[in-house]
């Protein structure tokens, strides 16, 4: 071998380990800039996500304003206590029975309290019931948990009524 193929030999062993060191070095770029690539492809598909359950949540709470004002019409705020027993007792002077609130409590607190109200209904037999079926079937979320009836000449009824409060 003569000297210049030597030469020749050697630069292209070095000018080949320079060229894998570049496609080496190349290949490592590629892999961090995919990685970081598939890092911010993620970040961008979870924002998307959230972008749609927010969509959702949003049409979720227009579609069901209707619903939910409807269920509101059916409790009552302590604001509208006062308005709701001045309608209970001029239901009982329709109906021709005098009807006395004797108690009002607010059992429980936040979601789960109720309002305690006791009434003295007094009246014939016919419209104490009457007036009972009424308290019965009012269009609150409510309850009747105690009746004690008294019969006599005017029958008087001792009822206790909770209603949802929210």
């Amino acid at each position: 071998m003569t000297h210049k193929t030597k030469i020749v030999g050697i630069s292209a062993i070095i000018y080949l380990l320079g060229a894998l060191c570049a496609v080496a070095f190349m290949t490592i770029q590629v892999n961090r800039a995919g990685a970081e690539l598939e890092d911010r492809v993620q970040v961008i598909a979870n924002q998307l996500v959230l972008e749609q359950v927010f969509n959702d949540l949003a049409d979720l709470v227009e579609t069901t304003e209707d619903t939910r004002n409807e269920l509101d019409s059916y409790l009552l705020s302590e604001a509208d206590t006062i308005e709701f027993l001045a309608e209970i007792e001029r239901v009982g002077v329709e109906q021709g029975v005098s009807l006395d609130t004797s108690a009002l409590t607010v059992v429980g607190e936040g979601d789960d309290a109720e309002l305690s109200i006791r009434f003295e209904i007094t009246g014939s037999e016919p419209l104490v019931l009457r007036m009972i079926r009424i308290l019965e079937t009012l269009p609150y979320q409510s309850q009747l948990n105690t009746l004690r009836l008294t019969v006599a000449e005017e029958t008087t009824a001792d009822v206790t009524l909770n209603l949802a409060l929210y």
